[in-house]
């Protein structure tokens, strides 16, 4: 079964190319003799970025599709960063028949919106202070949406059901501090998240239809650091600690190393793990080598691994939690950097594999299972 793109999607997917017309023609339009300098006026701002980007992962059954646009005024102490985001799913949703014989395949499609924006303060020249805050509305990933269909075939006619109106929102705040001019900083942030998910439901006989938890608080702490080792090395080692609803304390670390290997050479490695009681452990491992060629432009080929033993979803019963899951994915990227305009492309396959569950009577298995995806990422910017 193919799947077939929503109308939302394909109307998202023209907004970039109009997008990048407008910016090309204004910026490529030709100029009037320009003023002497004493007679310009001062511009609002000291620096102003704007891009355009969006993302793309294809499978046979699923598609997912986002476009991202994000502006940043930079003054002297300041800069101010406000980020725009609408993100499409759509996917082939397919009962397990032996297991739910009433349920029926049907095709789902869903729309994200998202908004943050970012205030960073540097009230001296070794401190900067940065305060952040933003919501969505919408499915966060197809397997919420997935799961969200099989309960609602299930369920939808029994007292007690609700549909589900999946939103959250944020904030976080922190500081950095340059401890050693350009050499060495430490920073510290402060999080807070709050999601309403789309719930699991369980009927258990001859009694109410249970509702499982449907808001999750979590709270975290991240402190990090990042120094120039030498004239060819650069590194940061990042802790995380999160909390959240009715969970152990998940505590991530993650280690990244920039090496410039030659004159034009640089590779990237970043390696990190995640633990949380009783027993959820995950790995993963990155490498990237990228070139630089003439006339601002790099190319490059990345690949990553990834390994869990099996997600935890406290919302959802036990019998929904995904198995263990191992992911690979290779990308080849190329970008070009100019004064004013830059320009990033990546495409290459991501492929995911589940370990196997030993139950015979599974109704996720169309969700939980082997798929080869493309993923490709487009992204323009340009800088005043």
């Amino acid at each position: 079964m193919q799947v077939t793109l929503p109308t939302r999607m394909r109307t998202a997917a023209a907004i970039p190319a109009a997008c990048l017309l407008f910016l090309a023609a204004h910026g490529a339009a030709p100029s009037e003799a320009l003023p002497e300098p004493s007679s310009l006026p001062r511009r609002p701002f000291e620096e102003l970025r704007l891009e355009l980007g969006g993302e793309t992962l294809v499978s046979r059954d699923v598609i997912i599709g986002d476009v991202t646009a994000s502006a940043r005024w930079r003054e002297t102490d300041w800069d101010l960063e406000l980020l725009a985001t609408r993100a499409d799913i759509g996917l082939d949703y397919q009962n397990a028949a032996f297991v739910d014989p009433l349920g029926f395949a049907t095709g789902l499609s869903a729309a994200r919106h998202a908004l943050q924006m970012t205030l960073r303060s540097r009230p001296s020249r070794s401190w900067t202070v940065h305060a952040s805050g933003g919501g969505y509305l919408g499915y966060t990933d197809y397997r919420s949406l997935w799961l969200n269909e099989y309960y609602r075939q299930r369920f939808e006619p029994l007292v007690g059901y609700e549909t589900a109106h999946p939103a959250g929102w944020n904030g976080s705040t922190g500081a950095r501090w340059e401890v050693r001019p350009a050499q060495v900083f430490l920073q510290c942030d402060l999080v807070y998240q709050l999601d309403r998910v789309a719930p699991a439901y369980e009927k258990l006989p001859f009694k109410p239809l249970i509702r499982r938890q449907d808001e999750l608080d979590t709270y975290g702490i991240r402190l990090a650091g990042e120094a120039i080792l030498s004239r060819t090395l650069r590194g940061m080692l990042e802790a995380q600690m999160l909390w959240t609803t009715e969970r152990e304390a998940r505590t991530s670390v993650r280690a990244s190393v920039n090496w410039a290997a030659t004159e034009f050479w640089v590779v990237h490695f970043t390696a990190g793990a995640t633990v949380e009681r009783p027993e959820y452990l995950s790995g993963s491992a990155e490498v990237l080598a990228e070139r630089h060629w003439n006339s601002g432009w790099f190319a490059g080929l990345g690949v990553r691994y990834y390994k869990d033993n099996g997600q935890l979803n406290q919302s959802l019963p036990e019998s929904t939690a995904s198995p263990g899951l191992t992911t690979l994915q290779s990308t080849v990227v190329v970008r070009w950097q100019g004064e004013s305009w830059g320009f990033k492309a990546s495409v290459g396959p991501y492929l995911n594999a589940y370990e196997e569950v030993d139950s015979p009577l599974n109704p996720f298995i169309h969700l939980y299972r082997d798929r080869s995806w493309v993923a490709a990422q487009l992204s323009v910017s340009r800088t005043f």
